[in-house]
């Protein structure tokens, strides 16, 4: 009587598992945690109930329940790597990203191979950062227009970030497939503004998930930000088709909408790279594509194109375009000398030659006359606004006078 009541015991069990792993893969957490309550009348303090019934209680959003559950866990198992890491996800989605952080790191030390603790890990970092608490506002471009700021990851934040690009490093060693992890690598070079490897990431962890619509929708927001608009829109139509109303995937699409007048996209892109240029003035990689930028959006970048050559001289291709530059803004004058000068510098150079004749072409008039007469010009512009600031001053000085009589 006793084994039989056993063996139904053990079925019931058995039956119930396999339930609740149903209901769980198909995200029915109600029934999840009806079930879980029902195993654990037959059997206490079983392992699969009590986790399965945590994480259900976490994407139900009952924060409370979800911790008290893995508090009663630990309690049960305290050097258990599953129950560290439901403990983490928990405190992570609570906010305490503090502790969400030591979990994961004790979940991978008690099992150092499992790539999800790794992920968890990173995503947990680079989280605590994006938070608007841990932004670091950065100042720079002084004028007399505006004072422009910028968001940027500085300080204690970046060196968090560099922290978590230096544990996925060990996770991409022990999963190179894992396309998880490459998204987040993804972000946090993103976040940094290291764009060219940000790149290389999100490009990875899509060719491992070409079927994931935020994976296209990762890309197409860096093509975006790279200037390059209608290759990241057809990347971002291809998440649309796959994932619609993916968080991810709405957010870019927002950003796409927002920007979607020439101009007002020209001003972020161009921004964010003058600012990355000033924040990482020892790499010429952000003020050569904001050059870029400026240079396809019809700008004139005479003033990164002096701050590159002052660094890089020896680069043909961008002294070409700074004299070409000047050329385009009918700067004949100083465009014929910038090429009279580089052709010292790079003697018997063919392109070089063709424009120093295509700027003679202008004729001597254009080339020194006409800078002369537009100099005078300008000159006695300012002569008769200067008088008439004079006037004005000396004009009012004299009313108040003769009201006060």
């Amino acid at each position: 009587m006793e084994e039989r009541i056993q063996n139904d015991s053990e079925e019931l069990v058995e039956r119930l598992v396999d339930s609740i792993e149903y209901h769980f893969d198909n995200d029915n957490y109600e029934t999840v945690i009806a079930e879980a309550k029902e195993l654990l009348a037959v059997e206490p303090d079983h392992f699969y109930a009590l986790l399965q019934m945590g994480y259900s209680y976490l994407n139900l959003d009952r924060m409370d329940e979800a911790k008290e559950t893995a508090q009663y866990m630990l309690g049960l198992w305290p050097s258990h790597p599953r129950v560290f890491h439901l403990y983490g996800c928990v405190c992570r989605y609570s906010g305490d990203y503090s502790r969400a952080v030591e979990s994961f790191k004790q979940a991978i030390e008690l099992r150092p191979l499992n790539i999800v603790h790794y992920c968890e890990l990173v995503e947990t970092i680079y989280y605590s950062q994006t938070d608007s608490s841990s932004y670091r506002m950065y100042a720079y471009g002084f004028n007399l227009r505006k004072l422009r700021f910028e968001y940027f990851f500085v300080g204690e934040s970046k060196k968090k970030m560099e922290e978590a690009l230096r544990i996925s490093e060990q996770a991409v060693g022990i999963d190179p497939q894992n396309s998880r992890i490459h998204s987040i690598r993804g972000h946090l070079y993103y976040a940094l503004g290291k764009y060219e490897e940000a790149e290389k990431e999100y490009a990875a962890a899509l060719e491992l998930r070409p079927d994931d619509g935020e994976k296209h929708a990762n890309y197409a927001y860096l093509l975006f930000t790279l200037g390059k608009r209608e290759e990241g829109q057809r990347y971002l139509d291809q998440a649309l088709s796959i994932a619609p109303h993916a968080r991810e995937v709405q957010y870019v699409s927002s950003q796409f909408e927002q920007y979607k007048d020439p101009q007002d996209y020209y001003r972020f892109i161009s921004q964010t790279f003058e600012a990355w240029s000033h924040l990482y003035r020892d790499s010429l990689w952000y003020l050569e594509q904001l050059i870029r930028i400026k240079l396809q959006f019809e700008r004139k970048p005479k003033k990164e194109l002096k701050r590159y050559l002052s660094i890089k001289p020896d680069d043909l291709e961008m002294q070409i375009t700074y004299g070409q530059v000047l050329f385009d803004d009918e700067k004949y004058k100083a465009a014929l000398a910038h090429f009279q000068k580089i052709k010292q510098q790079f003697p018997g150079n063919a392109h070089i030659e063709t424009w120093i004749q295509t700027v003679l072409d202008k004729g001597t008039f254009k080339i020194y006359i006409l800078p002369w007469i537009a100099l005078v010009f300008q000159g006695l512009i300012y002569a008769v606004a200067l008088v008439y600031l004079i006037f004005m001053f000396v004009f009012k000085v004299l009313t108040r006078l003769f009201r006060r009589r």
